[in-house]
C-alpha cells in the first residue's frame, strides 16, 4: 500500500495536470470536485488506519499495567 503522502502528491499531480488542460471554468471545477472528493476519500481511509494503531498501542498499554 502507498503511503499517505504519496497518495496526495499522485493525486496533486493528476489534478495540476487536468487544471492545466481545463479550458472552461466548467471543466476546471469539474476537476476541482473529483480532487476533492478524492482527497476526502483519502483522508477518511488514513485517519481511520491511525486511529485502529492508537486504540492497538492503547490497549497494549493498558495490559502493562
Amino acid at each position: 500500500m502507498a503511503t499517505y503522502s504519496g497518495q496526495v502528491a499522485e493525486l496533486h499531480r493528476r489534478y495540476n495536470a487536468a487544471a492545466k488542460k481545463a479550458g472552461s471554468g466548467k471543466t476546471l471545477l469539474k476537476a476541482f470536485r473529483a480532487h476533492k472528493k478524492a482527497h476526502e476519500r483519502i483522508l477518511k481511509r488514513h485517519l481511520a488506519e491511525e486511529l485502529a494503531d492508537a486504540k492497538k498501542k492503547g490497549r497494549a498499554l493498558d495490559k502493562k499495567k
